[in-house]
Protein backbone atom coordinates (compact mmCIF):
# COMPACT_ATOMS: atom_id res chain seq x y z
CA UNK A 1 0.00 0.00 0.00
CA UNK A 2 2.93 2.27 0.86
CA UNK A 3 4.40 2.05 -2.66
CA UNK A 4 1.39 2.58 -3.96
CA UNK A 5 0.93 5.90 -2.51
CA UNK A 6 4.63 6.47 -3.34
CA UNK A 7 4.06 6.03 -7.19
CA UNK A 8 0.63 8.22 -7.34
CA UNK A 9 2.28 10.93 -5.00
CA UNK A 10 5.47 10.93 -7.24
CA UNK A 11 2.83 11.03 -10.49
CA UNK A 12 0.91 14.04 -8.89
CA UNK A 13 4.11 15.79 -8.43
CA UNK A 14 5.33 15.30 -11.57
CA UNK A 15 2.32 16.18 -13.02
CA UNK A 16 3.11 19.40 -11.16
CA UNK A 17 6.03 19.71 -12.39
CA UNK A 18 5.64 19.82 -15.89
CA UNK A 19 1.96 22.12 -16.37
CA UNK A 20 4.70 24.40 -13.61
CA UNK A 21 7.43 24.40 -16.97
CA UNK A 22 4.37 24.46 -19.77
CA UNK A 23 3.32 27.43 -18.02
CA UNK A 24 6.94 29.04 -17.98
CA UNK A 25 7.49 28.12 -21.02
CA UNK A 26 3.87 29.89 -22.22
CA UNK A 27 5.51 32.80 -20.22
CA UNK A 28 8.59 33.37 -22.36
CA UNK A 29 6.98 33.35 -25.80
CA UNK A 30 4.77 36.03 -24.50
CA UNK A 31 7.04 37.86 -22.90
CA UNK A 32 9.39 37.86 -25.94
CA UNK A 33 6.36 38.40 -28.79
CA UNK A 34 4.77 40.79 -27.04
CA UNK A 35 2.75 43.72 -29.21
CA UNK A 36 4.47 46.08 -26.53
CA UNK A 37 7.89 45.04 -28.33
CA UNK A 38 6.80 46.01 -32.11
CA UNK A 39 7.47 49.12 -33.86
CA UNK A 40 3.82 49.48 -35.16
CA UNK A 41 2.60 49.68 -31.93
CA UNK A 42 3.95 52.97 -31.07
CA UNK A 43 3.31 55.01 -33.83
CA UNK A 44 3.85 58.71 -34.17
CA UNK A 45 5.28 58.95 -30.72
CA UNK A 46 8.47 60.95 -32.52
CA UNK A 47 6.15 63.77 -33.08
CA UNK A 48 5.03 64.46 -29.51
CA UNK A 49 7.08 66.76 -27.68
CA UNK A 50 8.82 65.37 -24.62
CA UNK A 51 6.42 66.49 -21.80
CA UNK A 52 3.76 65.01 -23.97
CA UNK A 53 4.58 61.58 -23.60
CA UNK A 54 4.07 61.05 -20.28
CA UNK A 55 0.96 59.15 -19.20
CA UNK A 56 -1.28 56.57 -17.41
CA UNK A 57 -0.34 53.20 -18.88
CA UNK A 58 -2.73 51.53 -21.09
CA UNK A 59 -3.81 47.73 -21.13
CA UNK A 60 -1.01 46.21 -23.47
CA UNK A 61 1.66 47.53 -20.89
CA UNK A 62 -0.60 46.14 -17.78
CA UNK A 63 -0.47 42.85 -19.64
CA UNK A 64 2.85 43.01 -20.09
CA UNK A 65 4.09 43.88 -16.54
CA UNK A 66 1.71 40.77 -15.45
CA UNK A 67 3.46 38.62 -17.67
CA UNK A 68 6.95 39.89 -16.66
CA UNK A 69 6.09 39.45 -13.22
CA UNK A 70 4.86 36.31 -13.12
CA UNK A 71 7.99 35.10 -15.11
CA UNK A 72 10.71 36.92 -13.37
CA UNK A 73 9.14 36.03 -9.53
CA UNK A 74 8.12 39.32 -8.56
CA UNK A 75 5.28 39.73 -6.57
CA UNK A 76 3.63 43.09 -8.09
CA UNK A 77 0.15 42.97 -9.88
CA UNK A 78 0.29 45.72 -12.16
CA UNK A 79 -2.88 47.87 -11.92
CA UNK A 80 -4.02 51.14 -13.89
CA UNK A 81 -3.64 54.42 -11.72
CA UNK A 82 -4.40 57.84 -12.51
CA UNK A 83 -1.61 59.85 -12.61
CA UNK A 84 -1.58 62.25 -8.73
CA UNK A 85 -1.15 65.91 -9.84
CA UNK A 86 2.10 66.56 -7.39
CA UNK A 87 3.04 63.33 -8.65
CA UNK A 88 3.14 64.73 -12.57
CA UNK A 89 4.47 68.08 -11.45
CA UNK A 90 7.00 66.49 -9.68
CA UNK A 91 8.44 64.62 -12.65
CA UNK A 92 7.97 67.12 -15.16
CA UNK A 93 10.05 69.25 -12.76
CA UNK A 94 12.60 66.60 -12.30
CA UNK A 95 12.84 66.10 -16.31
CA UNK A 96 13.74 70.06 -16.72
CA UNK A 97 16.69 70.08 -14.08
CA UNK A 98 17.89 67.62 -16.69
CA UNK A 99 21.23 68.41 -18.30
CA UNK A 100 20.31 69.56 -22.03
CA UNK A 101 22.12 66.65 -23.78
CA UNK A 102 20.17 64.03 -21.25
CA UNK A 103 16.68 65.38 -22.53
CA UNK A 104 17.86 65.03 -26.27
CA UNK A 105 18.47 62.13 -25.71
CA UNK A 106 15.10 61.37 -24.39
CA UNK A 107 13.62 62.96 -27.07
CA UNK A 108 15.38 61.08 -29.63
CA UNK A 109 14.83 57.48 -27.98
CA UNK A 110 12.11 57.57 -25.59
CA UNK A 111 8.49 56.67 -26.79
CA UNK A 112 7.06 57.44 -23.34
CA UNK A 113 6.43 57.36 -20.10
CA UNK A 114 3.68 54.91 -18.59
CA UNK A 115 2.59 55.14 -14.49
CA UNK A 116 1.13 52.37 -13.01
CA UNK A 117 1.13 50.50 -9.69
CA UNK A 118 2.21 47.28 -8.63
CA UNK A 119 5.26 47.20 -10.89
CA UNK A 120 7.43 45.53 -8.39
CA UNK A 121 9.96 47.60 -8.23
CA UNK A 122 10.45 51.42 -8.56
CA UNK A 123 11.10 51.52 -12.62
CA UNK A 124 11.22 49.49 -15.43
CA UNK A 125 12.55 50.37 -19.20
CA UNK A 126 11.43 48.15 -22.36
CA UNK A 127 13.00 47.64 -25.92
CA UNK A 128 11.22 48.02 -29.15
CA UNK A 129 12.46 46.77 -32.22
CA UNK A 130 11.28 46.74 -36.26
CA UNK A 131 12.47 44.45 -38.72
CA UNK A 132 15.06 43.43 -36.07
CA UNK A 133 16.07 46.72 -35.67
CA UNK A 134 16.65 48.92 -32.59
CA UNK A 135 14.23 51.84 -32.28
CA UNK A 136 14.85 53.01 -28.97
CA UNK A 137 12.54 52.44 -25.46
CA UNK A 138 9.61 53.42 -23.04
CA UNK A 139 9.66 53.54 -19.49
CA UNK A 140 7.27 52.82 -16.61
CA UNK A 141 7.36 53.84 -13.29
CA UNK A 142 5.37 52.37 -10.29
CA UNK A 143 3.49 56.10 -8.55
CA UNK A 144 2.64 54.06 -5.47
CA UNK A 145 6.05 53.30 -4.21
CA UNK A 146 7.39 56.77 -4.76
CA UNK A 147 4.11 58.15 -3.01
CA UNK A 148 6.08 58.69 0.25
CA UNK A 149 10.14 58.35 -0.21
CA UNK A 150 12.46 60.86 -0.47
CA UNK A 151 15.41 60.45 -2.72
CA UNK A 152 18.05 59.01 -0.08
CA UNK A 153 15.45 57.16 1.23
CA UNK A 154 14.56 55.44 -1.80
CA UNK A 155 18.01 54.48 -2.72
CA UNK A 156 18.53 53.14 0.92
CA UNK A 157 15.55 51.21 0.15
CA UNK A 158 16.38 50.08 -2.98
CA UNK A 159 19.91 48.23 -1.98
CA UNK A 160 18.29 47.14 0.89
CA UNK A 161 15.95 45.65 -0.87
CA UNK A 162 19.12 43.06 -2.02
CA UNK A 163 19.81 42.02 1.48
CA UNK A 164 17.56 40.04 4.58
CA UNK A 165 16.65 42.86 7.05
CA UNK A 166 19.10 42.88 10.08
CA UNK A 167 19.02 44.77 13.76
CA UNK A 168 22.60 45.34 13.47
CA UNK A 169 23.61 46.04 10.10
CA UNK A 170 22.20 49.34 8.06
CA UNK A 171 23.19 49.98 4.48
CA UNK A 172 22.03 53.58 3.26
CA UNK A 173 22.81 55.58 0.15
CA UNK A 174 22.95 59.29 0.12
CA UNK A 175 22.46 60.99 -3.25
CA UNK A 176 21.34 64.51 -2.16
CA UNK A 177 22.00 66.63 0.30
CA UNK A 178 19.10 67.92 2.90
CA UNK A 179 17.81 70.61 1.51
CA UNK A 180 17.08 68.66 -2.03
CA UNK A 181 16.38 65.30 -0.56
CA UNK A 182 12.61 65.25 -2.24
CA UNK A 183 10.89 62.47 -4.04
CA UNK A 184 10.99 64.73 -7.19
CA UNK A 185 15.37 63.88 -6.48
CA UNK A 186 14.43 60.60 -6.36
CA UNK A 187 12.57 60.33 -9.54
CA UNK A 188 15.26 62.16 -11.63
CA UNK A 189 17.54 59.26 -10.07
CA UNK A 190 15.39 56.55 -11.47
CA UNK A 191 14.95 58.45 -14.62
CA UNK A 192 18.05 58.65 -15.43
CA UNK A 193 19.17 54.70 -14.59
CA UNK A 194 15.87 53.93 -17.11
CA UNK A 195 17.23 56.16 -20.10
CA UNK A 196 20.42 54.60 -19.40
CA UNK A 197 19.14 51.19 -20.66
CA UNK A 198 17.78 52.93 -23.33
CA UNK A 199 20.96 55.29 -24.35
CA UNK A 200 23.37 51.71 -23.75
CA UNK A 201 21.22 49.98 -26.63
CA UNK A 202 20.91 53.06 -28.62
CA UNK A 203 24.67 53.78 -28.88
CA UNK A 204 25.54 50.01 -29.15
CA UNK A 205 27.29 50.33 -25.77
CA UNK A 206 26.68 46.77 -25.28
CA UNK A 207 25.28 43.88 -26.36
CA UNK A 208 21.36 43.37 -26.71
CA UNK A 209 21.17 40.19 -25.21
CA UNK A 210 22.41 37.84 -22.49
CA UNK A 211 23.25 35.48 -25.88
CA UNK A 212 26.21 38.12 -27.07
CA UNK A 213 29.99 38.23 -26.71
CA UNK A 214 30.02 41.78 -24.73
CA UNK A 215 33.90 42.03 -25.53
CA UNK A 216 32.88 42.99 -29.20
CA UNK A 217 31.50 46.16 -27.71
CA UNK A 218 33.26 49.03 -26.60
CA UNK A 219 31.89 49.75 -22.96
CA UNK A 220 30.71 46.29 -22.17
CA UNK A 221 33.89 45.12 -23.37
CA UNK A 222 35.99 46.77 -20.05
CA UNK A 223 34.53 44.95 -17.34
CA UNK A 224 33.15 41.85 -19.06
CA UNK A 225 33.62 38.39 -20.15
CA UNK A 226 30.20 36.98 -20.33
CA UNK A 227 27.56 38.18 -19.48
CA UNK A 228 27.64 35.77 -16.42
CA UNK A 229 30.89 36.73 -15.49
CA UNK A 230 33.09 39.81 -15.09
CA UNK A 231 36.92 40.40 -14.88
CA UNK A 232 36.28 40.33 -10.69
CA UNK A 233 34.81 37.46 -10.45
CA UNK A 234 38.07 35.76 -8.87
CA UNK A 235 37.84 37.60 -5.59
CA UNK A 236 34.21 39.29 -6.22
CA UNK A 237 32.42 36.24 -4.86
CA UNK A 238 29.09 37.85 -4.33
CA UNK A 239 28.43 39.18 -6.99
CA UNK A 240 26.40 36.80 -8.66
CA UNK A 241 23.81 37.05 -6.12
CA UNK A 242 22.81 40.72 -5.81
CA UNK A 243 19.37 40.53 -7.04
CA UNK A 244 17.50 43.48 -6.11
CA UNK A 245 13.46 43.76 -5.12
CA UNK A 246 14.30 40.29 -3.15
CA UNK A 247 13.61 41.68 0.08
CA UNK A 248 13.14 38.73 2.15
CA UNK A 249 13.42 36.47 -0.35
CA UNK A 250 17.29 37.94 -1.08
CA UNK A 251 20.19 35.34 -0.68
CA UNK A 252 21.98 37.77 1.34
CA UNK A 253 22.49 38.51 4.50
CA UNK A 254 23.32 42.40 5.43
CA UNK A 255 26.44 41.19 7.41
CA UNK A 256 27.74 40.03 3.64
CA UNK A 257 27.50 43.56 2.39
CA UNK A 258 30.58 44.61 4.22
CA UNK A 259 32.44 41.91 1.78
CA UNK A 260 30.43 43.04 -1.09
CA UNK A 261 31.44 46.99 -0.58
CA UNK A 262 35.22 46.20 0.15
CA UNK A 263 35.13 43.94 -3.04
CA UNK A 264 33.42 46.93 -5.07
CA UNK A 265 36.19 49.45 -4.19
CA UNK A 266 38.64 47.00 -5.92
CA UNK A 267 36.51 46.74 -8.81
CA UNK A 268 35.33 49.65 -11.46
CA UNK A 269 31.35 49.30 -10.89
CA UNK A 270 29.66 52.15 -9.66
CA UNK A 271 27.55 50.56 -7.41
CA UNK A 272 26.29 46.80 -6.03
CA UNK A 273 24.05 47.17 -8.51
CA UNK A 274 26.12 48.12 -10.98
CA UNK A 275 28.16 44.89 -10.81
CA UNK A 276 24.53 42.66 -11.55
CA UNK A 277 25.19 42.27 -15.06
CA UNK A 278 26.74 44.64 -18.08
CA UNK A 279 23.29 46.26 -18.98
CA UNK A 280 22.78 47.39 -15.34
CA UNK A 281 26.26 48.03 -15.45
CA UNK A 282 26.08 50.43 -18.22
CA UNK A 283 22.60 52.19 -16.64
CA UNK A 284 24.19 52.14 -13.30
CA UNK A 285 27.50 54.19 -14.37
CA UNK A 286 25.43 56.27 -17.15
CA UNK A 287 23.06 57.52 -14.06
CA UNK A 288 26.11 58.52 -11.63
CA UNK A 289 28.04 59.88 -14.20
CA UNK A 290 25.02 62.31 -15.23
CA UNK A 291 24.25 62.51 -11.29
CA UNK A 292 27.69 63.16 -9.88
CA UNK A 293 29.90 64.27 -12.13
CA UNK A 294 27.72 66.31 -14.58
CA UNK A 295 24.83 67.73 -11.72
CA UNK A 296 27.61 67.82 -9.57
CA UNK A 297 25.59 65.89 -6.64
CA UNK A 298 26.66 63.34 -4.35
CA UNK A 299 26.75 59.40 -3.79
CA UNK A 300 27.64 57.83 -0.55
CA UNK A 301 27.19 54.13 0.11
CA UNK A 302 27.50 53.49 3.88
CA UNK A 303 27.28 50.33 5.94
CA UNK A 304 27.13 50.45 9.75
CA UNK A 305 27.50 47.99 12.63
CA UNK A 306 25.58 49.42 15.66
CA UNK A 307 25.52 52.56 14.71
CA UNK A 308 28.79 52.62 14.21
CA UNK A 309 30.26 53.15 10.40
CA UNK A 310 32.23 50.07 8.79
CA UNK A 311 32.39 50.70 5.08
CA UNK A 312 31.78 53.60 2.90
CA UNK A 313 31.83 53.89 -0.82
CA UNK A 314 31.55 57.48 -2.29
CA UNK A 315 31.83 59.67 -5.23
CA UNK A 316 33.09 56.50 -7.79
CA UNK A 317 34.37 58.62 -10.66
CA UNK A 318 36.81 60.45 -7.66
CA UNK A 319 38.59 56.70 -7.93
CA UNK A 320 41.34 55.78 -9.94
CA UNK A 321 39.70 52.41 -10.98
CA UNK A 322 37.07 54.10 -12.88
CA UNK A 323 39.28 56.17 -15.40
CA UNK A 324 38.40 53.73 -18.08
CA UNK A 325 34.49 54.47 -17.90
CA UNK A 326 34.94 58.02 -16.45
CA UNK A 327 37.12 58.57 -19.88
CA UNK A 328 34.18 56.45 -21.41
CA UNK A 329 31.21 59.10 -20.59
CA UNK A 330 33.50 61.84 -20.89
CA UNK A 331 33.74 60.78 -24.61
CA UNK A 332 30.22 59.90 -25.19
CA UNK A 333 29.17 63.20 -24.24
CA UNK A 334 31.30 65.80 -25.59
CA UNK A 335 31.76 63.95 -28.89
CA UNK A 336 27.61 62.52 -29.14
CA UNK A 337 26.17 64.80 -32.26
CA UNK A 338 23.56 65.45 -29.06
Amino acid sequence: MIKIYEIVLSLLLLNVFLLANENKENLKLLHKNHVVKKYQTWSGWQEKPLLKRISTSPKNIIDYIRIDNELFGYDGVPKRVEIDTAFKKDFIAAINELPTKIKQQMQEYLIGIYILSGLGSSGYSEHIYKDNIYHGGFIIFDQDVLSKLTANEWASWRINSAFKKSDDYNLSIKIEEPLTNTRKQAIQFILLHEIGHIVGLSTKAHPRTDKDDPKLFPYSAISWKSFDESIYDKNFKDRKNIKLYRFDKAKLSLSSSEKIISDLKRSDFCSIYGSADFFEDFAEAYTIYVHSVLMKKPYVLKLSYKNKVIELFKNPYEMKNLTHKKNYFDKLFSKTKL
